[in-house]
């Protein structure tokens, strides 16, 4: 995580990237089975609780996925390390971030559905948040340009 908040550009920026997916991957392997452990810093500097390894692996992928120019394997790798975060902590179901950045690959992924599923659970945990109901509403409406043009045609 840290790695990839260090103040960076271009290849620089990519070899941190590359680098926190390791010590992510590394993290995971000291306890697979430890959901609670692991912490991160969120945007104010406070410690915050986020389902272990398994979300921070997760977020690395995210990163390397938008780095490397959206391969579709990096997103099912981060989509399955939210999916085993919850697995073995299953206080991460309650992670708002976790279902945003979730949401954010099936939107990539155009598995639309889950993505809409996925905003709208992340606001209901977090209300205050605004990012999960806007990027809801940018897919809808994304939706409904496209299904407008498919039926003009």
């Amino acid at each position: 995580m840290v790695l990839r908040q260090i103040s960076a550009q271009g290849e620089e920026y990519a070899r941190n990237v590359f680098a926190s997916v390791e010590q992510a991957k590394l993290a995971v392997q000291m306890d697979v089975k430890d959901g609670t452990s692991w912490c991160k810093f969120d945007l104010d500097g406070g410690l915050a609780k986020k389902g272990g390894g398994f979300y921070i692996l997760g977020n690395a992928y995210l990163s390397l996925f938008f780095v490397t120019g959206q391969n579709p394997r990096l997103c099912q790798q981060a989509v399955s390390a939210y999916a085993q975060a919850e697995n073995v902590d299953p206080s991460s179901r309650n992670n708002p971030d976790l279902h945003l950045n979730r949401s954010t690959l099936y939107k990539y992924a155009e598995s639309y559905s889950e993505a809409l599923q996925g905003f709208a659970r992340a606001s209901a945990l977090d209300p205050a948040l605004p990012e999960p109901r806007i990027r809801e509403q940018q897919l809808l409406s994304y939706l409904q340009r496209l299904s407008s043009l498919l039926q003009q045609k």
